[in-house]
């Protein structure tokens, strides 16, 4: 388990105050898709401000962009210079890509590479001064090749980009089947190092899913909080937990 030798950082005053953040997220939202849910940003802005060293943070699941955004502006606000790393296929679980959407004239798989494109443009102009580095694939191979710290390319520059390391933020936003998310959990769990944090999306207690049964990410959530390896911080309505 990655153990990290460094204290959270002092508490001290962020470098942009938190209404001028907020009023910058709302115009953020104005322009960006994407699954907004208010209590998130005070999860990721506590957890920004506390986690240990200058480890990378991991999203895993990225669509448009927006809670990317969202990150790299609470890391911003408090002068954080973190890596952010996502990861995201940009293919839609349970469909046929080549299916049209609606019976209109786009495809599944047309509409997956604009957002794919749309996740592109987005960062590139809300987080120009510290663009995120994004790979397109599931998270189950991005995990793998995290841990064979392996080179793989940046979708955002074109480059090439390292993985690998001890990381102190994780944000779970892929799949929300049960084994999927415990999969993603228990891969950022190994990398995670004590004090760091994992915020769990669409897992407040009255989350459900287009069947009417909770999400899977809920039902993690709640077998993280009972194995007491980690302290919850937060459900706003979201699970945020830190890395005991």
């Amino acid at each position: 388990m990655p153990t990290s030798t460094e204290a959270p950082p002092a508490v001290k005053s962020p470098v942009i105050p938190l209404d001028h953040t907020m009023d910058y997220l709302t115009w953020l939202r104005f322009a960006n898709a994407g699954h907004f849910q208010h209590g998130n940003i005070a999860a990721m802005d506590h957890a920004i401000e506390r986690m240990p060293g200058e480890y990378p943070i991991l999203e895993i699941g990225s669509f448009a962009g927006l809670s990317a955004n969202q990150i790299t502006a609470l890391k911003r606000r408090h002068g954080r210079t973190n890596l952010l790393f996502t990861c995201d296929p940009w293919v839609f679980e349970r469909l046929d890509m080549n299916v049209k959407v609606g019976a209109h004239h786009v495809t599944f798989r047309q509409y997956a590479d604009f957002i794919r494109d749309t996740y592109v443009r987005n960062v590139k102009f809300f987080s120009s001064d510290a663009p995120p580095i994004s790979v397109r694939m599931f998270s189950e191979d991005f995990f793998r090749a995290w841990r064979a710290k392996e080179e793989v390319v940046d979708l955002v520059s074109g480059g090439m980009a390292r993985l690998g390391g001890p990381i102190g933020f994780c944000f779970l936003d892929g799949s929300h089947e049960h084994g999927s998310v415990l999969r993603d959990f228990m891969n950022a769990d190994e990398f995670l190092v004590s004090g760091g944090f994992v915020l769990f999306s669409d897992s407040g207690d009255a989350a459900t899913g287009p069947d009417g049964k909770p999400w899977g990410s809920w039902k993690v959530a709640k077998e993280v909080e009972a194995s007491r390896r980690y302290e919850l911080v937060s459900k706003d309505p979201n699970y945020l937990f830190r890395k005991r």
